[in-house]
């Protein structure tokens, strides 16, 4: 079973791993051009 989290604008998703936020507890990105932070 995948653990992940998704985030998606409505036409650009993308999933993080729960291996990945909790390693390193936030992620920068993007989403096509909106930057954003996701954490956990």
């Amino acid at each position: 079973m995948a653990h992940d989290r998704s985030l998606t604008d409505g036409k650009v998703a993308k999933a993080y791993s729960l291996w990945q936020l909790n390693h390193h507890e936030i992620v920068n990105d993007r989403i096509g051009t909106l930057p954003v932070a996701v954490t956990w």
